[in-house]
């Protein structure tokens, strides 16, 4: 490990001052070796790993020299397609390039990686006492506010809806509507990937049809097509069906331990004009909705 002066880019001479080093007894790994600058990549070669107990004593910016003596030969990836630097911890320990050096090719260096694999780094000292440190969040978090049943968030890149704790499907614009009463608060992210949840808000509107708070929109319904929602805070299964005034079944679905809020679209526009009953049956109690279809 040295500091490295004085280097010319036309023959690759240069001088340093070295901090510390280490000297390697390697042996062997390719079973069939070939000759120096040869440029073979053997896939029987495991290769091998070394200790290299070097020391960087100061920070700054530093090289790392190999000298291989005795016809010793080191593997390096030649021809790398994209810029492989800088490699390691940011602001802790970074490789961010090599000796590959060219007075017409200024960038030839990212063309190649030397060397250093499975890298791992330990403090030169004991480590000191914890300090603890307080996160400064990139920025404040988000607040909510209400115009009717119309939520708002304050700017974000993006967001994720909650209605008292359970994601609310495909909620994830800067504005909602609250439909069933509960509490509504959002989870916005910023720019550098930082979440924040808002406070809350309480929405009274949405009374719905019993403990389940069922809703129906648009009802009455133009061509047979409505959004059907409730809430349910335990898993139970879930059957829905759809009658006439004679009670002949026209619809049916379930859906098993479910829990949560119940948020579909239900397509019957095969249905003629008319009165239909959804009944919405969760576990042990059942639900009643009247439904008119122009």
């Amino acid at each position: 490990v040295a500091d490295i002066s004085n280097l010319d880019t036309a023959t690759g001479s240069f001088e340093y001052l070295p901090y510390s080093n280490t000297t390697l007894n390697v042996y062997q790994t390719s079973p069939d070796p070939v000759a120096n600058g040869t440029s073979i990549n053997s896939p029987l070669d495991t290769g091998a790993i070394y200790f290299l107990n070097l020391q960087v004593p100061v920070t700054g910016n530093h090289a790392i020299i190999i000298d291989c003596e005795n016809g010793a030969n080191i593997f390096r990836n030649n021809q790398i397609a994209a810029n492989p630097y800088p490699i390691g911890i940011p602001n802790t320990f970074e490789i961010t390039g090599n000796s590959a050096l060219s007075t017409t090719q200024p960038n030839l260096y990212q063309q190649y990686y030397y060397f250093f694999y499975n890298m791992n780094l330990e403090l030169n000292n004991c480590a000191g006492s914890r300090t603890e440190v307080t996160a400064n969040p990139s920025s404040p978090a988000p607040v909510i506010t209400i115009n009717n049943n119309i939520l708002t968030s304050t700017p974000a890149l993006s967001y994720q809806w909650y209605l008292n704790g359970v994601p609310l499907p495909g909620e994830t614009q800067r504005t909602d509507s609250a439909i069933l009463s509960g509490n509504y608060t959002v989870a916005a992210t910023d720019s550098l990937g930082c979440t924040q949840i808002s406070n809350p808000v309480k929405y009274g509107g949405g009374t719905g049809a019993g403990a389940i708070q069922l809703k129906v929109s648009p009802n009455p319904t133009p061509d047979g097509r409505f959004r059907l929602q409730f809430v349910t805070t335990t898993p139970n299964d879930v059957y829905l069906t759809l009658t006439n005034s004679l009670g002949q079944r026209l619809y049916e679905s379930s859906y098993m331990g479910f829990s949560g809020i119940f948020d579909k679209q239900i397509d019957v526009s095969y249905l003629s004009g008319d009165v239909y009953f959804l009944k919405v049956f969760v576990g042990g109690s059942s639900y009643l909705q009247k439904i008119v279809i122009r």
